[in-house]
């Protein structure tokens, strides 16, 4: 293992620079000042934030299901949870249709693929408790904060309170349908122990998702975050887990062959793309399972861009979309940093790096067969 060979001065380096990064916030001015030297490096920024931006957002992390009430009951509309479950359920069918389509799956694995579709769950906005008062107060009634409580204290009650709740969840019954993770989050994930694609209401915005927008902004945008999570469920790691989140093999060995085949397409053509000015080459095994997800995603994004509708110029629009949320400009440090350590691929290969594999983007673009935007060699796993 890595470990048993690396420098034992480097492990302990690597733990004590954890900690700190840890726990820096608890710190002085003085470490203040180092790390925003550190953050201006990595990722550009040159003011320190806001002592109550700092304060809410450590709040935010400590008590997520109070922040997401907060955000919740202020902020969002509910039309826009039923707008986002009809997307899902849209993309849904059209991964049960791509599934349909798949030459290389024996038939006895594409009907497990298919009862995995069915059964995923959709966990979307938030947990139904936070909106009740009573229920959300009974959530924390466990952890006793007070005005007179100093930062420190506070720290140390609520990292407790949330251990000791942990403990506790080992001896109950696990819920699969459990949305677990804060609504003021901007974020959405793929749980592969529930089989469920979990999206906050936090992220439920622009530029990911307007009920405003066209359609064909929305389904490039949102539309293929909810088809990366989606994917997840049947990439490299997901793809070892069945329809209820257990761990197990249900591939048989000639459709197990040809996913490795494919997914090996995909390790070799991202282990060829280089950061511009530099000789450091993007590992294709280490970001393996987020090119997936993200060429498949867009892929069945495309599929319900507009039900009943075609249109070059909204095909267009839907690639534009897709482009936007992934648009960004990284520090050189940021970029070494990603490369080296990042399960994702930079940004700039988020959005070229899956185009290329998108014939339906070469066509919106007419771009020209061979052209470095429509290679001739394209790869495609779902």
């Amino acid at each position: 293992m890595k470990f048993q060979i690396t420098p034992k001065r480097t492990l302990a380096n690597y733990m004590i620079w954890f900690y700190t990064l840890t726990w820096n916030f608890q710190l002085d001015e003085r470490y203040d000042d180092i790390y925003q030297k550190f953050l201006r490096i990595i990722i550009g920024k040159k003011m320190k934030s806001s002592r109550w931006k700092i304060c809410s957002q450590i709040a935010a992390e400590r008590m997520g299901f109070a922040a997401g009430a907060l955000y919740v009951n202020s902020f969002f509309n509910e039309a826009d949870k039923r707008s986002v479950l009809e997307m899902v359920n849209l993309l849904k069918d059209a991964f049960k249709e791509m599934l349909k389509e798949y030459d290389w799956l024996h038939e006895s694995t594409r009907q497990k693929a298919l009862q995995k579709i069915n059964e995923m769950l959709s966990l979307i906005g938030y947990p139904e408790f936070i909106r009740n008062t009573k229920n959300l107060d009974g959530y924390y009634k466990l952890l006793h904060i007070y005005p007179n409580d100093t930062f420190a204290q506070i720290i140390t009650k609520t990292s407790r309170w949330s251990m000791e709740r942990s403990y506790r969840k080992l001896v109950k019954t696990f819920k699969r349908a459990e949305l677990g993770t804060s609504a003021s989050t901007v974020n959405a994930f793929y749980s592969s122990f529930k089989n469920a694609i979990v999206f906050p209401a936090a992220i439920l915005q622009a530029p990911f998702f307007d009920r405003t927008f066209p359609k064909a902004m929305n389904f490039g945008a949102i539309g293929s975050v909810i088809g990366h999570e989606v994917i997840h469920g049947f990439d490299d790691r997901g793809s070892q887990f069945d329809y209820q989140g257990s761990l197990r093999n249900w591939w048989d060995s000639v459709t197990k062959e040809n996913f490795k085949v494919k997914k090996n397409c995909f390790i070799k053509e991202y282990d060829n793309y280089i950061i511009p000015g530099s000789d450091l080459h993007i590992s294709g095994l280490r970001t393996l399972d987020e090119n997936i997800a993200d060429n498949g995603g867009i892929k069945e994004a495309f599929r319900k861009r507009l039900p009943g509708l075609e249109h070059l110029d909204m095909n267009q629009i839907f690639f534009l979309s897709n482009a936007q949320i992934w648009c960004g400009h990284s520090q050189p440090a940021a970029l070494v940093k990603r490369v080296l350590t990042g399960q994702h691929a930079p940004l700039r290969f988020r959005v070229n790096g899956v185009v290329v594999n998108q014939p339906d983007f070469a066509k919106a673009f007419k771009c020209p067969l061979n052209s470095p935007m429509n290679p001739i060699s394209k790869c495609s796993l779902w």
